[in-house]
């Protein structure tokens, strides 16, 4: 693939760096500026004003999350990962549970990549200077007007305190983002390009069906209810979501004082159930199980009475709590939904039992591959090109197959050929996927125009990506970093105790 410019830069060995380098002038937004700013949030200098919201409520002087290469990963207010934090924060409207996380992970993650960057350019001697920031500055546009011309006015509507905390951001990434685009600039010649473009432009169609556990026989999956009983008992919800245990408990406080009615306290939730007065229906103990990763909880919720609360827990969502809308029943055998959902279950917990049932039902199809007039759920592929090891330079089954089977048998290298090999209207023998067997159909092969053209246009830019996704990829796997994020993100930020 992609050819790449020689680089004295080793994260996997953590190899030293030579040379003496000077980070230099940018004349326009080369694709290989573009590569600097990409690797997550690290080279996107985020232009920071005064902490507010989540990075001004914490008083400790520093919170360490972990090391790399011996140097602390430290949030301080004010400092690189201080100001990632706010900004991050700022993008979001509302900071629930999920948010939270998402915000200091984030901002972890970039400054990480923002500390091993700088200790190679420490290494090599690469420096920041003035004109290169003032440069940077220049072609980021921050002081432009809409048709990208410097705007004083706009320049004037920042506080000198804000334009110098723009300009310290900048001039302290310049040495990371040197290395980030030495690393990341990529070199094909046209030759190769064009190879490339064929592959990606020269596609085939599919449909295939699909058997699984539905196949499985009634009698058995009512005898496996009967005798595996309690993750099919049902129970009626309904759920309020908050993005704190604190404002959890209060509003359950307000609703068993009858200071609230929890239809009205349902206004105040975070999750997709708030458009239904917090109702959420029928649930079977599984899935509630499940959704709350604990059985001692879902238990609990159970054992609650008819219009009782229970609760808060964390989930996904946040911090939720329950109330009980019906009482607990025991599955009805009889109802085909419940049914279906009993087979869906075996299939995942015990494919074993399952698949002979799916295989032959596949066999007997085979036998009479009839894709026009079955009754079956036939589900079709658009035009997809040869890509066994989903290369970001083309399209693959992970985009153009949305039931996902045919995609996940893609992964045996022998099926994949015989997809391509095969002639147009053959039909290959079953193929099992987990607990589901599939018949595939090959359809037409036929070549876009627009991609072949599109392809060399993005090549670089696409290997450029690539070359920062490895680049990522060595920091977090050096045995350099070590990383303590969660158990301090749950101790220090949100006070919920460690995780060892």
């Amino acid at each position: 693939m992609a050819d790449t410019e020689e680089k004295n830069l080793d994260f996997k060995k953590g190899a030293k760096s030579t040379g003496d380098k000077v980070a230099a002038k940018k004349s326009k937004k080369s694709l290989a500026w573009w590569a600097g700013v990409v690797i997550l949030i690290l080279i996107s200098i985020t232009f920071v004003l005064p902490a507010t919201g989540i990075g001004a409520i914490f008083t400790e002087d520093s919170i360490v999350f972990g090391k790399y290469n011996g140097e602390k990963i430290e949030y301080k207010p004010g400092n690189y990962f201080g100001n990632q934090v706010s900004s991050i924060a700022s993008q979001y409207e509302t900071l629930d549970m999920s948010n939270i996380y998402s915000v200091w992970y984030q901002a972890y993650q970039s400054t990480v990549l923002q500390t091993a960057l700088n200790q190679e350019a420490k290494k090599a001697g690469i420096q920041a200077t003035e004109y290169a920031a003032n440069q940077y500055l220049l072609d980021s546009g921050i002081y432009s007007n809409d048709e990208g011309a410097f705007d004083k006015e706009k320049y004037d509507s920042y506080t000198q305190a804000q334009r110098d905390s723009i300009y310290n951001n900048v001039y302290a990434s310049i040495p990371s983002m040197t290395v980030a685009n030495d690393y990341s600039t990529v070199r094909s010649s046209d030759k190769e390009k064009d190879f490339v473009a064929t592959i990606a432009a020269t596609g085939r169609t599919f449909e295939y069906v699909a058997f699984g556990s539905e196949y499985y026989p009634d009698e058995e999956a009512i005898a496996y209810l009967n005798a595996n009983p309690q993750p099919f008992a049902k129970i009626g919800l309904s759920m309020i979501t908050l993005s704190t245990e604190d404002a959890a408990k209060a509003l359950m406080d307000e609703i068993n004082a009858g200071t609230k009615t929890f239809a009205d306290a349902a206004n105040e939730s975070i999750d997709s159930f708030k458009t239904q007065s917090g109702k959420v229906g029928d649930v079977f103990f599984y899935n509630l199980s499940s959704t709350l990763a604990s059985e001692e909880n879902a238990n609990a919720i159970f054992a609650t009475a008819v219009d009782s609360l229970a609760g808060p827990y964390y989930t996904s969502y946040g911090y939720s709590f329950f109330k009980v809308d019906s009482a607990p029943v025991m599955a009805d055998a009889t109802d085909s939904t419940t049914l279906a959902f009993v087979k869906n279950y075996i299939g995942n917990e015990n494919p074993d039992l399952v698949t002979p049932y799916a295989e032959a039902a596949a066999n007997e199809f085979y036998a009479n591959p009839d894709f026009i007039y079955t009754d079956l759920d036939v589900y079709e592929v658009s035009s997809t090109p040869v890509n066994p090891n989903s290369s970001s330079f083309m399209s693959s089954f992970a985009y153009t197959d949305a039931a996902g089977l045919l995609s996940s048998a893609s992964s045996d290298t022998a099926y994949v050929k015989s997809l391509y090999t095969g002639n147009t209207g053959d039909v290959l023998p079953p193929q099992k996927v987990g607990s589901y067997y599939i018949i595939t159909k090959i359809g037409d092969e036929s070549v876009s125009s627009s991609t072949k053209s599109s392809v060399p246009t993005f090549y670089d830019y696409i290997g450029s990506l690539s070359m920062q996704q490895d680049l990522q990829t060595a920091i977090f796997n050096n045995t350099a970093f070590e990383d303590d994020f969660v158990n301090t993100l749950f101790s220090k930020v949100l006070n919920l105790g460690g995780t060892n």
